[in-house]
C-alpha cells in the first residue's frame, strides 16, 4: 500500500495515486476550483490543473516546493489562510494518519469557512495491520462536534489512499451510527487489501502462464529441430556408406570422391549442431517433460490444453476460443 513517505517523491506510485485521485475528485464533485490545505502534494495540485480545474495549495511552514513542477509553483502558497478569498467547492485537507499535530494551527472552524465540503485525505494510507477503531472513532466524533458530519454513504477507497468525507452543517450521526461507520470502514480497507492482493496474483498467474506458454512452444521447436538435424544426419551417414561401397568396388568416379568428401563434412557438421541441440540448456532442463511425453502421450497433451485453458481464461480469450471451436465442429459435421 502507499505512504507517506512514498508519496512524498515524484514516483511512478505517486503518479498514478494522484492521478487517480484527481479523476475521482473530479468524477464525484464536478468542482469549479479547489483549495488544498496541508503538506506540500504538488502531484495533486498538477493532476487538478492538467485536468482544467483550478487548485489552489496552502502548505505548512515545514514544507518545500522542491518537488513541484513551475507551472503550479504560483499557486502554491506558504501559510495557511494565503489562497484567494473565493467559494471553494471543496476543500482537500491532506494530514497523515489523522488531522493531528502539525496540522493543529489548521483550525476545523477555518475549513469550514473555505468550503462547506471537506474530504480528508490520508497519505499514511491503509497499511496492512489497520488503525485501531478507537482513535478513527475519536476523530470522527471530533469532527462531527466541530460541525462536520461524515458523509457515510461516499466511498473512494479505491483511490489506493484513505479518505473521509465531510459536509458542513449535515445532520448529525448517532454514536451508534458513527461507531458502525467506523466498523464498516474497516472492512471496507481489509476488502480493498484483499482485492488488491488477488489482482497481484492475477497478474503473477498471467506471467507464469506466459512463461509456461513460451517454454512449451520453445520445447516444440526444439524437437522439431533435432527431428530434422537427425533426419538430416541419417541421409548423409547413408551416403557415406554407399560412397565406402563403390570406393572399395574401385569404381568410385572423381565426381562420386567430390561427393563422398561433402558428405563426410555434411555428417560432422549435422553431427556438431544435434550435439549442440542437446547440450542447451533448455534442453537439458525440459528433460523430465519429454520422459513423461514419451511415457504418457496423452498427458502431455492434457498439460498442454489446460495450461492454454488457463491463459486463455486470464487473459479473457475463453469465450471466443469456444465459440471458434464450436463453429470449426459445426463447420466440418462434427459432433
Amino acid at each position: 500500500m502507499s505512504s507517506h513517505v512514498q508519496l512524498s517523491r515524484r514516483t511512478d506510485e505517486a503518479f498514478h495515486v494522484f492521478n487517480t485521485l484527481a479523476d475521482q475528485v473530479i468524477r464525484s464533485f464536478s468542482p469549479r476550483n479547489i483549495l488544498i490545505v496541508g503538506p506540500v502534494v504538488g502531484l495533486l495540485a498538477e493532476a487538478l490543473w492538467d485536468r482544467g480545474v483550478p487548485a489552489y495549495l496552502e502548505y505548512f511552514e515545514d514544507s518545500t516546493l522542491e518537488d513541484v513542477r513551475l507551472d503550479v509553483r504560483a499557486f502554491c502558497l506558504r501559510d495557511i489562510g494565503s489562497a484567494p478569498s473565493l467559494d471553494y467547492d471543496l476543500v482537500i485537507a491532506v494530514c497523515v494518519g489523522t488531522w493531528e499535530e502539525h496540522s493543529l494551527s489548521v483550525t476545523y472552524e477555518y475549513l469550514k469557512r473555505r468550503s462547506k465540503t471537506v474530504l480528508f485525505v490520508d497519505l499514511e494510507g491503509v497499511q496492512e495491520v489497520d488503525h485501531a477503531e478507537s482513535p478513527l472513532l475519536a476523530w470522527v466524533e471530533t469532527l462531527q462536534s466541530a460541525g462536520l458530519v461524515p458523509e457515510t454513504a461516499f466511498d473512494m477507497q479505491s483511490a489506493l489512499i484513505r479518505v473521509l468525507l465531510t459536509r458542513y452543517s449535515g445532520e448529525p450521526l448517532t454514536a451508534a451510527h458513527l461507531v458502525d461507520f467506523v466498523k464498516m470502514r474497516r472492512l471496507s480497507s481489509s476488502l480493498g487489501r484483499t482485492l488488491e492482493r488477488a489482482e497481484k496474483a492475477e497478474t503473477e498467474a498471467r506471467r507464469k502462464s506466459d512463461e509456461l506458454s513460451h517454454a512449451i512452444s520453445r520445447i516444440e521447436r526444439l524437437q522439431v529441430e533435432a527431428l530434422q538435424v537427425q533426419s538430416r544426419l541419417e541421409d548423409a551417414i547413408n551416403n557415406v556408406n554407399l560412397a565406402r561401397m563403390l570406393q572399395a568396388q574401385g569404381s568410385m568416379s572423381p565426381q562420386a570422391r567430390d561427393e563422398f568428401r561433402r558428405s563426410q563434412e555434411m555428417v560432422q557438421r549435422l553431427s556438431n549442431d544435434l550435439q549442440a541441440v542437446y547440450s542447451s540448456t533448455c534442453w537439458r532442463l525440459t528433460a523430465p517433460i519429454r520422459v513423461i511425453g514419451r511415457q504418457a502421450p496423452s498427458l502431455t497433451r492434457a498439460f498442454r490444453m489446460v495450461a492454454k485453458l488457463a491463459y486463455w481464461t486470464i487473459t479473457l480469450q475463453l469465450p471466443q476460443r469456444l465459440q471458434a471451436r464450436r463453429e470449426f465442429r459445426r463447420t466440418h459435421g462434427l459432433k
